[in-house]
């Protein structure tokens, strides 16, 4: 009988596609499920909990504020560092506490750091609470807020994407944040400080920083926020959502 020449060759072509296709370019993946993992506490202030609504796993990463605390300030921050990238996908979980007293400007969750500049993702309470992008560099502010607003004591799913602008000075940086796979925020003229400059310029860490408002406000009762898993990627995650329609655009403002 004849030997068929096709398996051996299907054989070959399968190992090649293999040691070809990236499957994934996660840099940051943690659940913490086994403490801090990949990340450090800057202040002691934060802890990991044990967690039965979590979206992932049985732990989450807690923040408390408490009473009288004084606003403008973290509790904790717990973060991470990796090589500068020009461009990065990030997935995680936040809730905020039954109740939540928001501050009368904003609620910082989550920073991204560059080489000469930082963005932030939060909550606005200018323009109810609603999810708010913020980058700032060489003393100018970008910002806007979008989609619908926060409800306290549940949890949501939060993507965001990133990237450089192509040379320094260009205003065609993208930011972009999806909220429940739904996106709410879409930006391609974000004009990032110290892009297109080298292999050693780019976003390089990012941290849970809970910041409660911008100003002295004090926290008015003790409340919480709590995370859930860290993925930092350069190439899109999981179903986030590439492409669709942003909910209209609410406040923005550059100072």
């Amino acid at each position: 009988m004849k030997k068929s020449t096709l398996l051996p060759f299907l054989v070959v072509i399968s190992a090649l596609l293999i040691s070809t296709i990236s499957y994934s370019e996660t840099i940051v993946n943690e659940s913490f499920e086994s403490g801090f993992g990949s990340f450090t506490s800057e202040y002691g202030g934060a802890k990991v909990v044990s967690d039965p609504t979590t979206p992932l796993g049985s732990q989450s990463l807690q923040f408390i504020f408490s009473l009288g605390d004084e606003g403008g300030y973290a509790p904790d921050i717990v973060g991470t560092g990796y090589a500068p990238k020009k461009e990065i996908w990030g997935e995680g979980y936040f809730k905020l506490s039954s109740g939540y007293v928001f501050h009368p400007y904003e609620q910082k969750l989550i920073f991204i750091w560059g080489d000469t500049f930082n963005f932030y993702i939060s909550i606005s309470s200018w323009g109810d609470r609603k999810m708010f992008g913020c980058w700032q560099g060489s003393g100018s502010t970008y910002r806007n807020a979008s989609g619908p607003d926060i409800k306290t004591g549940i949890w949501y799913k939060l993507n965001f994407h990133m990237k450089m602008n192509s040379a320094a000075g260009a205003k065609d940086g993208i930011f972009q944040i999806w909220l429940n796979d739904a996106l709410v925020l879409d930006f391609s003229n974000v004009p990032y400080q110290g892009s297109g400059q080298g292999s050693d310029h780019g976003f390089h860490s990012m941290a849970f920083t809970p910041v409660y408002g911008g100003d002295s406000t004090p926290v008015p009762q003790k409340q919480y926020i709590w995370f859930d898993g860290a993925k930092i990627s350069t190439t899109p995650i999981g179903t986030s959502p590439q492409t669709g329609q942003p909910a209209p655009p609410f406040g923005l403002r550059i100072n």
